[in-house]
């Protein structure tokens, strides 16, 4: 039996009572329809893990989670991994997926909650639960996302120094000689992003002449 069953038929109800009700205004429908699209979201979430663990989708013809997601669900492979995942981050983060099943936040908050664990780090994400589930009752997705990176930032400060610190030497910028003058090439990573023509001793007259003329182009000497 799943967790959550008797929320999520709740909110399919108080829904369904939205939509037929004369008294019921149009942004009380939206929100009724939006906890039940939460709910349901959060019960698919854990059947698709359920399906996923015990190779359901193989009863179906379909090799994975994945292509019995695309075929029968008309959802993006990513978007089916990421709600498999997400019913490990209700087993990790049971206030979670209490929040989830009743409708308070949405897929795309435990969305933030996945990426906290896996980025933030296990322990420190299940100490941060509490205060981060109740900013994400409050906020947008993206807001919330916002409030994982800088607990990442403050948490994992030497690792952004490090990485920082890579880049630079893969964006290092790379002089060599080009004719009489100088091609100077910024690369990030294997990819070069620009290349100007740095003018030799005997071209800076000539450049100066022709301030309009494109630094990367060639030009003759007289």
């Amino acid at each position: 039996m799943f967790g959550g069953t008797t929320t999520t038929i709740a909110a399919m109800r108080d829904a369904a009572r939205a939509m037929t009700s004369v008294a019921v205004s149009t942004a009380d429908e939206l929100r009724a329809l939006a906890a039940a699209r939460d709910a349901i979201e959060a019960a698919m979430c854990e059947r698709l893990a359920e399906m996923d663990q015990t190779k359901a989708h193989e009863d179906e013809g379909a090799s994975s989670i994945r292509t019995w997601g695309r075929r029968e669900l008309h959802q993006d492979a990513g978007r089916t991994v990421a709600m498999v995942r997400a019913a490990s981050t209700f087993r990790d983060l049971p206030a979670v997926a209490v929040a989830a099943r009743a409708s308070q936040i949405s897929f795309e908050h435990v969305q933030a909650f996945t990426f906290a664990l896996k980025h933030v780090g296990r322990a420190e994400t299940i100490a941060l639960a509490e205060p981060l589930l109740d900013v994400a009752k409050t906020v947008t997705p993206g807001e919330l996302f916002a409030k994982v990176r800088q607990a990442k930032a403050v948490i994992h400060g030497e690792d952004l120094d490090k990485a920082w610190l890579r880049g630079m030497a893969k964006r290092d910028i790379k002089i060599t000689r080009c004719g009489d003058g100088c091609s100077a090439a910024a690369m990030p990573l294997v990819r070069r992003l620009h290349c100007h023509r740095i003018p030799g001793r005997g071209d800076r007259r000539q450049a100066q002449d022709d301030p309009d003329q494109p630094v990367g182009s060639a030009r003759r000497r007289r």
